[in-house]
């Protein structure tokens, strides 16, 4: 009986450590999405390129198939340009990307996840301007002038 109880006991040790460990990796994911917010709409939306960027190397390029649809936000009452690359599956949150959007340039950087005391979620920079992504795990861009 002690034997068994022994036995169980570790079971159940071992199950615990891998349930918090599971608890503690849960790693949030960026969909292969953008928003571009005010978009200058005389100027159509002509080429588009997304560079992925990993301790100073380039990556990967995403220019190929990428799917450009007029959207409306309800909640803002605002029109918005989202950007789907098919060719990524998800972004992720240790490299950086640069997106070319005709001549416009986007550098997105410092992607850094909050605790979950702070709201969990995900902080970074576009051109250096603060930015924080929600449950939705969207970047959304403002568009410059």
């Amino acid at each position: 009986m002690g034997i068994l109880k022994c036995i169980s006991y570790k079971i159940f040790v071992l199950f615990f450590i891998s349930f918090m460990f599971t608890a503690c990796s849960q790693e949030r994911h960026l969909k292969n999405q953008i928003y571009v917010y005010d978009w200058n709409e005389k100027n159509p939306i002509k080429t588009v390129s997304l560079t992925e960027i990993k301790d100073g190397k380039k990556i990967k390029v995403y220019q190929k198939n990428v799917d450009i649809k007029k959207q409306y936000d309800s909640l803002n009452k605002t029109n918005y340009f989202m950007l789907v690359f098919k060719d990524a599956v998800q972004f992720q949150i240790n490299s950086s990307y640069e997106l070319k959007i005709n001549a416009s340039l986007y550098k997105i950087t410092n992607f850094k996840m909050m605790s979950k005391s702070q709201g969990g979620d995900i902080m970074y920079t576009i051109n250096n301007e603060p930015q924080e992504i929600g449950d939705d795990n969207i970047i959304k861009i403002q568009a410059a002038d």
